[in-house]
Parts: C-alpha cells; structure tokens; sequence
C-alpha cells in the first residue's frame, strides 16, 4: 500500500507538470523504485538485526542512504520528465 501512496501522488503531482502519459511512466518508475529501496532496508535491518536500541549508528546510517536514494529518484524522475516532453 504505501508504493502505492507514492506512485500515486507521483502521478499526480506529475500530471501538473507534464502530460498524463509521461507522468504514468514516472509514476510507474517511482512505485518500482520506492519498493526496491525499502525492501532492500527491510532485508538489510532484518538479517543484521538492526534496530533503534542495539545499533543506533548503523540503524542511522541506513536511514540517511534511504532518504538519499529516494531523494536521488525524484530528481531522476523531474529530469526523465523533463526530457520525455
């Protein structure tokens, strides 16, 4: 649900700027790569047992590479609208 959330608000935020088609496919994109990015945490924190409490730097660490990579997705996307119109 919550990839979801995002590919949709992705759409429609996109559909302000660019035409339907191409905020489908950045939608599309952004609901494939928010999926990868926060399975990848998940796999990361379970196999690791990283938590808040027992390690704190490295729950940190993976917290910022996270909002990084999807930072870096949304400035990906606005350049992939931009030059699909």
């Amino acid at each position: 649900m919550h990839y979801l959330e995002h590919g949709g608000a992705t759409l429609v935020i996109a559909c302000v700027f660019f035409s339907f088609d191409v905020a489908f496919i950045l939608a599309s994109i952004d609901f494939i790569l928010h999926w990868h990015i926060d399975y990848a945490k998940h796999v990361i924190q379970n196999r690791w047992n990283i938590t808040t409490t027992n390690r704190r730097h490295s729950y940190w660490f993976i917290q910022c590479v996270d909002q990084s990579l999807h930072f870096t997705t949304y400035f990906v996307l606005c350049l992939i609208g931009v030059m699909l119109s």
